[in-house]
């Protein structure tokens, strides 16, 4: 019958999830699972389920962690054509990863000539936290120039030096495609580091993050190459709000998870408890900090006793979730894939509960986004509401091939862990 097999598939999806984060949490931890564990969790695994792991492997973009994982521990009974996929993937990664790595290091030496202060955000500084470097996959480069005269000149630099601007409705970064020496990457550089929601939120981030050029300038070295990041504090903040970002949009995945409990294995004791334990009352993220910390305890392996500042503070252990949301955040990360990318019915959560008003906000927001110069000039609003609406439409028919009735219905359904976290109140 149909509900037969549905609850064959669940279960078998249930197993594969089992498995791909148990192996995700051995490589990451550097610790071989038992004999035991491997006898009782690997019996009967078959090619299907084999499969199902390799595609959350794709879909989080994870491939070279869940192959080393297998070479540290050998035994294991897994099909050659799945051994054959991930090795080939994480051959593609490593060579992206090198080519990375230079390109970054050529835009520092580029900015930094000519007198700029930038950081580099997560991508190949966060390599340098992984068993090898070359195992996290990175498709971009970001960069931070915190002064605002010297992001314009910023700007004007790189598209004199071998970038091409592309257009990009973002308000706190350019996108470029930066060439250098045949190689080519997308960059993204940046005069903030969050995108805007409501105006309270939005000035204490703004706020916090203004005091970023009074620390000193902190390095990692991929490769041996010197690369400015924030500072371990800040970074601390920027990771978990790069993950509530992309939740409020269309998802994040596991990979931001294996960052945040790298980070905070081989960092912790660097992070200034107090700091940042303010920061995050200051912006209501108490709960999202708590549901992300306790997944990555249970799942992937965060050292709760090295990570006691973390794990052990009033602030996460007052704010514990509930384990029905707690199941809801997994599961919506886990399909979603990385940055919601396997779910086309994702565009973006809105930060007040759905409804006739919420949806005009968000079209009125929209549209600022969508036409920055423009949208200036009050009078002409009504025609750029009626255009951004348009192609809000035409994009769910021609592009997503998803109604606009999926669409909130999806956004209805994921507002109401918003809600919970108790974010926006």
């Amino acid at each position: 019958s149909r509900e037969k097999v549905f609850r064959e598939t669940q279960q078998m999806m249930k197993k594969s999830e089992k498995i791909f984060f148990t192996l995700l949490k051995s490589e990451l931890t550097g610790q071989p699972l038992l004999k035991e564990e491997k006898e009782n969790l690997f019996k009967n695994v078959t090619l299907e389920e084999w499969g199902t792991i390799a595609d959350f492997a794709t879909m989080h973009r994870v491939e070279p962690l869940l192959f080393e994982a297998l070479k540290l521990n050998p035994g294991i009974p897994v099909p050659k054509p799945v051994t054959a996929f991930l090795k080939d993937r994480t051959f593609q990664v490593s060579m992206c990863y090198y080519q990375l790595v230079q390109l970054t290091a050529e835009l520092v030496h580029l900015l930094e000539a000519h007198h700029l202060s930038c950081y580099v955000l997560k991508g190949v500084g966060l390599c340098c936290l992984y068993p090898k470097e070359e195992l996290r996959a990175s498709g971009d480069i970001d960069i931070y120039v915190p002064d605002k005269d010297e992001f314009q000149f910023a700007c004007r630099l790189i598209a004199q030096n071998g970038g091409t601007e592309e257009k990009g409705f973002s308000n706190y970064h350019c996108n470029f495609q930066y060439e250098k020496d045949g190689m080519s990457c997308e960059l993204e550089l940046h005069r903030g580091l969050c995108a805007e929601y409501e105006k309270k939120f939005d000035r204490q981030i703004t706020s916090i993050y203004e005091g970023v050029p009074k620390c000193a300038k902190e390095y990692r070295y991929p490769m041996g190459i010197s690369i400015p990041v924030l500072p371990t504090t800040y970074s601390a903040l920027y990771l978990l709000m790069h993950m509530f970002q992309h939740f409020m949009s269309k998802g994040f995945g596991v990979r931001l998870l294996c960052d945040w409990v790298l980070f905070w294995n081989h960092q912790a004791e660097l992070v200034d408890m107090e700091q940042f334990t303010g920061w995050i009352e200051s912006l209501h993220l108490e709960k999202f900090l708590s549901l992300v910390t306790e997944i990555c305890v249970k799942n992937l392996g965060l050292n709760s006793k090295q990570c006691k500042g973390l794990t052990e503070s009033e602030l996460v252990k007052k704010n514990l979730p509930e384990k029905e949301l707690e199941s809801a955040f997994l599961e919506d990360l886990i399909q979603g894939g990385e940055f919601g990318k396997w779910d086309p019915k994702r565009m973006l959560i809105t930060t007040r509960a759905p409804g006739s008003v919420t949806y005009l906000r968000e079209l009125h927001r929209q549209m600022k986004k969508r036409f920055p110069k423009a949208c200036r000039i009050v009078v002409i609003w009504p025609i750029l509401w009626i255009v951004t609406g348009i192609a809000f439409v035409y994009n769910n028919i021609r592009v997503r091939k998803v109604s606009t009735k999926e669409i909130m219905d999806s956004n209805e359904k994921r507002n109401k862990m918003v809600k919970k976290m108790e974010i926006f109140k």
